[in-house]
């Protein structure tokens, strides 16, 4: 099911002399510096009972020797950045800069929304999380986004050059995208909870003539699914799933916009969700032990003797 979560238009941009030229069917590109952190690559987080909250820069041609990375099933692509909260929540600002950034000053192209490098293959990052996933994306080049939630919503913001085909899957919830996104996403099919579409102009994009070097997109939720400009996301504060206490969590300020005096709010896991996390650890408790011996049982007094 598709919807709009805001009905809010965007503030017009003021023109100035050094503006450069306003195009009426591309998105602005928006570009701004990474923080001055380590760069990782093919970096794997798994926590199964704390959340993965922070900020990573990746760079998809840094080398990783063997030794350093896990082991992953064999016929499978490792992927460039993996995060997984089993039970607990994602909360990931993640930047792209391959190369330093030192090619990524060229135009990007207004009809599919590349960065022009030539050879350029998409960057893959994936997140998983038993309750909230919300992720970031300051990524200027070519990547692939899988991200998902067990039991609770999915948030995503993208850049304005995102284009490229889309997927969503939603368990109870519906998919629900911001004013400025609804127009650019043309669905194909809606079929048993399942969105596929394409997000930017198909037909300029050459994404039906093959072999796509673009961006994608898939995310799963049990929940609601939003989907918003990361420009947006400071505007509309969607709800988070797992509040953090500011003080115990550094990489994510507190927004200029948001009132110091307000009492922060305790998020509290209502009945059903724990019914239903009780229900799946039973379960797996009952696959661990296997089925067992049947009890013994003592003859009836009559046959005893």
């Amino acid at each position: 099911m598709l919807d709009v979560s805001s009905k809010d238009q965007e503030p017009a941009q003021p023109a100035g002399p050094e503006s450069p030229p306003s195009y009426t069917s591309a998105p602005e590109r928006v570009l701004n510096e990474p923080p001055s952190m380590r760069r990782h690559n093919f970096l794997f987080i798994k926590r199964e009972f704390f959340p993965v909250h922070g900020t990573w820069v990746i760079n998809p041609e840094l080398t990783v020797p063997e030794a350093f990375l896990p082991p992953i099933p064999p016929n499978t692509v490792r992927k460039n950045l993996k995060l997984v909260s089993d039970f607990r929540s994602i909360d990931a600002d993640i930047w792209v800069v391959p190369g330093g950034r030192n090619e990524i000053d060229g135009r990007v192209n207004q009809a599919n929304g590349i960065v022009g490098l030539e050879n350029c293959q998409p960057t893959t990052i994936e997140g998983c999380a038993g309750l909230g996933c919300i992720m970031r994306m300051h990524v200027e080049t070519p990547f692939q986004l899988k991200a998902g939630s067990e039991f609770w919503k999915v948030t995503v913001g993208l850049p304005r050059t995102f284009t490229g085909p889309v997927t969503f899957k939603s368990e109870f919830g519906k998919l629900i995208l911001s004013p400025a996104i609804e127009p650019r996403v043309t669905i194909f099919s809606d079929v048993n909870n399942t969105v596929k579409g394409f997000f930017g102009d198909f037909e300029a994009s050459g994404y039906s003539q093959g072999d796509w070097k673009g961006s994608s997109l898939e995310l799963t939720s049990f929940w609601y699914t939003y989907v918003y400009y990361l420009d947006e996301l400071d505007k509309v504060q969607p709800p988070q799933p797992v509040p953090v206490p500011q003080s115990q969590s550094p990489a994510h300020p507190q927004s200029p916009s948001s009132s110091p005096s307000q009492p922060s709010q305790v998020w509290r896991m209502p009945l059903w969700l724990k019914l239903a996390l009780l229900a799946v650890m039973i379960s797996a408790v009952k696959s661990m032990l296997g089925p067992g011996a049947p009890p013994k049982r003592n003859p009836p007094w009559w046959q005893l003797g």
